[in-house]
């Protein structure tokens, strides 16, 4: 199939409407955020006329793009059967936290992890969640003593730190 003005025009681009404040003359303006924008606009004082100025627009730079050879990307396919379920992967020791977190709520595994997306994991639950890893790490930390060396028992240089427990 060839792809020209009609074929791009013809694709389903998604298209965002948002209204002109007063301040800044007022109506509405329509545009293609895959296409650029500031380059796949129009604007009007109804939401009509922003989407028919819009399809103007889009039919001049579908022109102008083709005919300079510059690759137009296409909208990807909508996929509208998603069936709401994933399978995730986690260490041992998230997949506990997380339990004990909705326990404490009072709410399933389930219900917790979809709050959290939801919610856009709020950065005091992410801080929250950071030190309970950092105390995990830091109760498995055990404090020894370095023996003193002799030619009997060398230290061997390790390329480690060495961390004693607080």
């Amino acid at each position: 199939m060839k792809k020209d003005v009609h074929y791009f025009m013809g694709l389903g681009y998604d298209i965002h409407i948002s209204s002109i404040p007063a301040a800044e003359g007022g109506g509405y303006e329509a545009y293609i955020p895959l296409l650029g924008r500031y380059t796949f606009i129009g604007d009007g004082t109804t939401v009509e006329e922003a989407l028919a100025d819009l399809e103007r627009t889009k039919e001049e730079n579908f022109n102008s793009l083709l005919k300079e050879g510059i690759e137009i990307p296409e909208p990807k396919a909508k996929q509208e059967d998603y069936s709401g379920r994933i399978l995730v992967r986690l260490p041992r020791y998230l997949h506990k936290l997380l339990v004990e977190q909705a326990a404490d709520n009072g709410i399933s595994l389930n219900q917790h992890i979809s709050s959290l997306l939801a919610s856009g994991f709020p950065v005091s639950e992410l801080k929250k969640t950071i030190k309970e890893m950092c105390d995990l790490w830091n109760s498995a930390i055990y404090e020894y003593e370095i023996p003193e060396a002799s030619s009997a028992y060398p230290i061997p240089i390790s390329p480690y730190p060495y961390h004693k427990a607080a």
